[in-house]
């Protein structure tokens, strides 16, 4: 009974050993496995970046330089707009003022051509003025006894069409003097026909002042 135990023993202790053995190679085995670490919640995945190799431009930088590159470019652009903008707003400008400066001188021009105008027919006027009123002195004769007389004075309106001819004649203001006024009417009817008076200003009206002196 004795040899049977330690027989046992024996078997016990080798089998023993031989688990042991067993168990040391399989750990050293597992322990050449890579393990994969899960990454925790707290932590951040970083994927890192391969060395740049010097003479060669970034990425990030040749963006950048493209960027400031087409902002240039883009400047440019404006400031050729800008300067065409102004350019053509200097045109417009200076064609507004040359159109100014001509209407100006239209103006002018049309003034001085009223002007002359109306100095021309101011001088035919004067001048046929003078025509009537010589006509009349023609025909006018005052009585002598009237001769004398002072402060005598009638004024007569007469009217005058396109031929000359006599259209109408009144009293504007009269002298007081009966003969006076009918001596002075007369020398008017024995002047018809007057010269023709301009064109334009037909009927004329004329007033004649009568003195004496």
């Amino acid at each position: 009974m004795r040899v049977f135990s330690n027989y046992t023993i024996i078997l016990a202790t080798i089998f023993s050993t031989i688990i042991h053995f067993f168990a040391l190679t399989l750990l050293d085995t597992f322990a050449l496995i890579p393990r994969r670490i899960a990454p925790r919640p707290t932590i951040f995945m970083v994927n890192l970046l391969p060395l740049e190799k010097k003479g060669v431009t970034p990425k990030k930088e040749v963006q950048k330089r493209g960027k400031r590159a087409i902002k240039k470019d883009k400047g440019v652009i404006l400031t050729k707009r800008t300067k065409v903008k102004k350019e053509k707003q200097k045109i417009n400008n200076e064609q507004k003022r040359l159109a100014a400066i001509k209407e100006i001188e239209r103006k002018v021009a049309q003034r001085k051509a009223e002007e002359t105008s109306e100095t021309v027919a101011n001088s035919q006027m004067e001048l046929y003025f003078g025509m009537v009123r010589e006509r009349v002195k023609r025909f006018w004769v005052i009585p002598d006894t009237l001769l004398d007389k002072e402060g005598l004075e009638a004024v007569i309106v007469i009217e005058i069409d396109k031929d000359g001819l006599l259209m109408g004649s009144k009293f504007e203001r009269s002298s007081g003097n009966p003969y006076f006024d009918q001596s002075a009417m007369r020398a008017i009817n024995k002047a018809v026909p007057f010269p023709t008076p301009p064109l334009g200003k037909i009927p004329l009206e004329i007033g004649l002042v009568f003195q004496p002196r």
